[in-house]
């Protein structure tokens, strides 16, 4: 809920207060007081959608709520917050990075939920984009990885098998 007084805020003052409620958020993450830091992340993000250009921080709180939710099983949620994120990770430069990651956790949600098709599509945008990036060899690896796991729970154990070489193999590069 704002603070009856936030209209009255200098919008350096909104945008030092969006950043404690993000560092709450991630400290409270980080302790495993996942609906706190849900409540941190979203403050935060209520808070900066009040200042003009903070698009890259309102997709931080987006990304880091979803990934929250997505620890205490709120797995539509995480889906939808993820998909904000993308949104507008997407429409900012040098953002590839951040886009890989929202796609790839979406892909785990998705494969959480026994959606493998549609995971197995969102960890081949995933590795499309990382491979566009330098330095992304692990990145790249863990999701082959999820790939070959997805194809395994789809019975397509053939390619699971050929997505597990292909993480090895990047593995040792």
């Amino acid at each position: 809920m704002a603070d009856p007084d936030e209209n009255d805020l200098s919008p350096e003052e909104i945008l030092r207060r969006a950043k404690e409620a993000f560092n709450k958020g991630c400290r409270l993450f980080e302790v495993g007081h996942l609906p706190e830091a849900i409540e941190a992340f979203m403050r935060s993000l209520e808070l900066n959608r009040q200042v003009e250009d903070t698009e890259r921080q309102q997709a931080a709180c987006l990304f880091n709520t979803g990934l929250a939710l997505r620890r205490v099983g709120r797995y539509e949620e995480a889906l939808d917050t993820y998909q904000q994120a993308l949104d507008f990770f997407r429409a900012l430069p040098d953002t590839k990075y951040q886009q890989a990651d929202c796609l790839g956790d979406t892909g785990a949600v998705l494969g959480e939920m026994g959606r493998y098709e549609e995971a197995l599509t969102a960890f081949q945008q995933t590795l499309d984009t990382y491979r566009t990036l330098p330095d992304t060899q692990k990145d790249q690896a863990n999701c082959l990885g999820d790939t070959g796991l997805a194809l395994r729970r789809v019975g397509r154990y053939e390619d699971a098998l050929t997505a597990f070489q292909q993480a090895l193999d990047t593995y040792r590069t």
